[in-house]
């Protein structure tokens, strides 16, 4: 009687890592955050005269990650400046507390004359954001037309530490005779035309 030989159970052994996959059975399991709140300029800065305040108001918004605003949150953001063409000083009241996720910026002047100013909003926790450029130009409260120079004096005076008002600058085109016709800001006290003609005798 032959004896029934025994099953053999033959193992292949691969060194390749199979990652393991989770079925259905037990649900599929992703770990994702959600993007941080970012700020957003809704009211962008308008172009300005040196000294006044820039109207509309600047109006930024917190916001997540589908761009609607965050109704609940009361952060407390900054607007500076960032790109400053002019040299100029950004002044009133920088930093807000939002309300209802939106903070609104009603008393920002900058001081200096320049072609493309932006702003950035910052605030703890949040990411931040960048205007679009704005200009400020020059307004004058009054001027005088001489023969070769024309005196005017700015609108741009801005407060000091003591709560006054500084001198305003006055702006003196160089003489036409040297087809220069760009104006020059100068401090009050150079400046000797005094809102008044001058004759041709007198540089």
């Amino acid at each position: 009687m032959k004896t029934a030989r025994p099953a053999r159970l033959l193992i292949a052994v691969s060194s390749a890592v199979v990652p393991l996959a989770v079925g259905s059975a037990c649900g599929s399991v992703e770990s994702t955050s959600p993007p941080a709140p970012a700020l957003a300029f809704t009211v962008q800065p308008t172009s300005v005269t040196a000294g006044a305040a820039i109207s509309p108001a600047v109006v930024v918004a917190i916001q997540d990650g589908s761009g609607n605003t965050v109704t609940g949150a009361t952060s407390s953001i900054t607007v500076a400046i960032r790109d400053n063409p002019g040299g100029g000083t950004l002044w009133g009241t920088t930093t807000v507390t939002a309300v209802s996720g939106v903070a609104t910026f009603g008393t920002l002047t900058v001081d200096k004359v320049g072609t493309g100013y932006t702003l950035t909003a910052s605030g703890a926790g949040l990411i931040g954001a960048i205007s679009a450029a704005f200009n400020v130009v020059p307004g004058f409260a009054a001027v005088s037309a001489g023969y070769s120079h024309t005196c005017g004096v700015t609108t741009a005076a801005r407060p000091t530490a003591g709560g006054t008002i500084a001198p305003a600058s006055l702006v003196l085109p160089w003489p036409s005779v040297h087809a220069r016709h760009t104006p020059r800001l100068f401090p009050a006290a150079l400046c000797r035309c005094r809102l008044r003609a001058r004759s041709p005798s007198r540089p």
